[in-house]
């Protein structure tokens, strides 16, 4: 098993690092393109490296270059997109070389999130719902979800953002969200 932090491609402007946990493979090729379907650039053997992972640096400036793993495991070889890698071609076919930082949008560090509003509601609205209705919740934050309802002896389901929270109908059938918390 191999517990390092660096699979994928890591790129820096005078070489870029690629590794891949390939254990059961024989030998392993990148193949580079300078384009998302150009035709191929540079072909470049990877070594096998720590825990069954294959290493390769290459040296120049790959930046918004695109890449496929050319793999052989017992004696049959596959082309294929790094499991690791942090952008794609269209339909996913290349992987490709970035520099996340460079992606960013104008003022993105300067830019806030958007507290979620509470949310009232009376007895009156709360209504039973239908025996096959759900409510989910999504935070577009980096906060933990907290939703308090009418059932105070269950509370509902906290989830770390990027998780649904999603509440089992059967259980919550006369919930109510009264507040979300952040």
């Amino acid at each position: 098993m191999y517990r390092g932090n660096d699979l994928g491609n890591t790129y820096q402007p005078e070489a870029t690092a690629f590794r891949l946990w390939a254990p059961t493979a024989s030998d392993v090729q990148i193949l580079l393109y300078d384009s998302e379907t150009g035709p191929l650039k540079r072909q470049v053997a990877m070594l096998r490296s720590d825990n069954g992972t294959w290493y390769a640096q290459v040296s120049g400036d790959l930046q918004n270059w695109y890449y496929l793993y050319q793999v052989t495991v017992h004696g049959t070889t596959r082309y294929a997109v790094d499991p690791y890698v942090k952008a794609i071609a269209v339909n996913g076919v290349r992987g490709m070389i970035v520099h996340l930082p460079e992606t960013n949008p104008p003022a993105w560090y300067e830019d806030d999130y958007v507290a979620l509003a509470l949310l009232m509601c009376s007895s009156s609205l709360c209504k039973r719902l239908p025996a096959s209705m759900s409510m989910i919740l999504i935070s577009t934050t980096g906060a933990m979800i907290r939703a308090t309802s009418m059932c105070p002896q269950e509370p509902m389901p906290q989830r770390p953002m990027g998780q649904l929270a999603s509440l089992n109908a059967s259980k919550w059938s006369k919930a109510c969200i009264t507040r979300v918390l952040e």
